[in-house]
């Protein structure tokens, strides 16, 4: 199974045992509560063919444990980028963290995006 369809087969999971279609198991619970939030992010790595790149972007969800965002690179799963948060209070400088892409998934047309879930190295309100 690839990781996007791993993904929505973990979501659907959790949709059925939310809603108690299998009452046998118990629904999973999330670490912390998703967010669909646009932060502005600058994204720093190297892509899967070992070019190093800087992206300006925005998260599409978020939460304290990582964040979903779109890019036009191809990342490997496992890879390590650095986030560049900007600080919500003018004159301050930003906030950088470093994650693993936990999954990515392909632009199903050439005008889409890489969607790139990041897990963050170390949890917390980075937002």
């Amino acid at each position: 199974m690839n990781d996007t369809s791993s993904s929505f087969a973990d979501e659907a999971f959790e949709m059925a045992s939310e809603s108690g279609a299998n009452p046998n198991t118990e629904p999973r619970k999330r670490r912390s509560t998703r967010i669909v939030q646009a932060v502005p992010l600058v994204v720093t790595g190297v892509d899967a063919l070992g070019r190093p790149f800087v992206e300006r972007t925005s998260s599409l969800i978020l939460n304290c444990h990582g964040c979903r965002y779109q890019s036009k690179h191809y990342v490997l799963k496992n890879m390590w980028v650095t986030l560049e948060i900007p600080h919500p209070e003018t004159g301050q400088p930003p906030r950088s963290v470093r994650g693993r892409v936990a999954w990515i998934q392909r632009p199903r047309t050439v005008r889409q995006l890489f969607q790139v879930a990041l897990a963050l190295e170390v949890s917390g309100n980075v937002w």
